[in-house]
Formats: structure tokens, C-alpha cells, sequence
């Protein structure tokens, strides 16, 4: 399946030239296998400009973006989204808002065909404040473990769970994330960042 990641990414008023950001992607471009999927939580103000960073990232990555989700909280400035390679991955289905009300910032669910496999991805930003709402965001996602008839399953779960400890080990990334016996490898051919990727499945 190549490399899953998952990243932050706010407008930081603090770096106007967004160093930060543009630092992420340089990161993500240069995975080895390249990922298969990506999921992005806090894309605060990325709607601006016609969801110019949003493509962006994509044609860095040579990947293609899904429709984001928007919190229901706040002032419509913050998104949650994901993206996959379609050389590796086949769409199947994809709902951009779902439980709409439950999780604070939202949960995206789409379902792929990898290697012939079917494998369900979610994508979430648990709540930043409240340990018993983000608990219960919790249970809700357990819902998704296991089979369950017309659910694939195998599940990816891409999350900022807000609840970061020193004490968390880092994982073992060569024996804890999965990898195919022949991983997908970004396409040598680089699209102008500031263009959107032709063929990608929306458009705002």
C-alpha cells in the first residue's frame, strides 16, 4: 500500500510566506515509497483562492484531492481532507461528511480498490477541548473495526486525535506501516504547483 501520512496545515498569520507549510510538502514529496494516501486535518483558510493550497499539495504529490469536510463549529476557516494515488488506489465510494453533528471537526469515509483488496480509509480531527466529547468520537470510530456486511474489512484511520504524550514511543516505521511487495512510486513528471491536477474527481 506504500506510505499512509497524515498531516496538519494551518495559514499560520505568524509565517505570511507559509515556510511551514511549503516545508510539508517538500516532506511528503520526498516519502520513499511514495504514499498511497494522505489525510490533512486544521486546513484552516485553505478554501481561499479557490482551494489553491489544496491543489497544490496535490500536483506536488501527484495525487488526487477529495472533496474536504468543513467543521460545523467555528467559522467555516477550518477543513479536513484526504487524498490518494490513483496509480495505487481505485476510488469506490466517498462520503465527505459523515455523522455530521458528531464529530467536532468532521469525518471523511471513502473506500478504494488496493492490489485488489477493499479498504475503507477515514479521515477525522477529534475535539480539541472536550475529553469526553473526543471520547465519545471514539466509540463512534469503533464502529468501523471488524467486518460488518457491505464494509470492507480493512480500515485505514487517518486522525490529529488531540492527545499527544512525551511519553508516546515512536513507531517502528519499518515494521509497523504496511507496505505491498511492490509499492506505488511517484510519476517523475512534476504539474506547475499553482495548476490544478487535470482528471481529479471535483473541482470547487
Amino acid at each position: 500500500m506504500g506510505n499512509i501520512g497524515s498531516a496538519v496545515s494551518r495559514i499560520d498569520p505568524d509565517d505570511p510566506h507559509e515556510y511551514r507549510r511549503y516545508g510539508q510538502i517538500r516532506t511528503l514529496a520526498q516519502l520513499d515509497p511514495a504514499p498511497t494516501f494522505v489525510g490533512i486535518q486544521e486546513a484552516t483558510g485553505w478554501h481561499r483562492d479557490g482551494w489553491r493550497r489544496l491543489h497544490q499539495l496535490a500536483n506536488a504529490l501527484d495525487m488526487v484531492a477529495l472533496h474536504p469536510v468543513t467543521s460545523h463549529v467555528g467559522d467555516g476557516e477550518n477543513h479536513t481532507a484526504l487524498l490518494y494515488r490513483p496509480s495505487a488506489a481505485t476510488l469506490r465510494t466517498y462520503t465527505p461528511g459523515v455523522a455530521i453533528g458528531a464529530f467536532h471537526h468532521g469525518l471523511l469515509r471513502a473506500t478504494f480498490d488496493v492490489d485488489g483488496r477493499d479498504v475503507m480509509v477515514l479521515v477525522t480531527h477529534l475535539n480539541p477541548v472536550d475529553g469526553t466529547a473526543r471520547l465519545a468520537e471514539a466509540k463512534r470510530l469503533t464502529d468501523y473495526a471488524g467486518d460488518f456486511p457491505g464494509t470492507p474489512g480493512r480500515a485505514v484511520l487517518l486522525m490529529d486525535g488531540n492527545m499527544p504524550s512525551d511519553d508516546d514511543p515512536e513507531p517502528d516505521w519499518d515494521n509497523d506501516v504496511p507496505h505491498t511487495s511492490t509499492p506505488a512510486t511517484a510519476s517523475s513528471t512534476r504539474t506547475d504547483p499553482s495548476a490544478r491536477r487535470t482528471g481529479a474527481p471535483w473541482a470547487p
